[in-house]
């Protein structure tokens, strides 16, 4: 998506600003590796992402808010720095508890990035 707008529109539930230093993206509690230097936003994809694995280019420290059974899969809000996070965890591996702590990481395709040279031209 070219800008937090569009990312809501399409469905990416959660769009967090912050800024990028030597490639990484910085928010609250949030660090992405691979990030580029115009990045101002970051868009996360809530079924691209893992609860309490370590790896991939994000890392996300919040607590469970909630967790919804939805069958095949727990709807999860994570009460983080930067905000709520929506994430869709699988029923095969339930998340924890509501007001547990807990680390975010990413699939690949979890995480894209809004740069501030793509907000600027969307507003011409």
């Amino acid at each position: 998506p070219g800008d937090p707008f569009a990312a809501g529109f399409m469905g990416a539930r959660t769009v967090i600003s912050g800024r990028t230093r030597d490639g990484n993206f910085e928010a609250p509690g949030l660090i992405c590796k691979g990030a580029p230097e115009t990045a101002t936003c970051i868009v996360l994809r809530g079924p691209r992402l893992c609860l309490n694995e370590a790896g991939g280019q994000l890392f996300l420290t919040g607590r469970i808010a909630s967790r919804i059974y939805l069958g095949d899969c727990f709807e999860t809000d994570i009460e983080t720095p930067s905000g709520r996070v929506r994430i869709i965890v699988p029923s095969h591996t339930p998340p924890p508890a509501v007001g547990e702590e807990c680390i975010v990481s990413s699939l690949p395709g979890g995480v894209s990035f809004i740069s501030q040279q793509q907000t600027d031209r969307t507003e011409r």
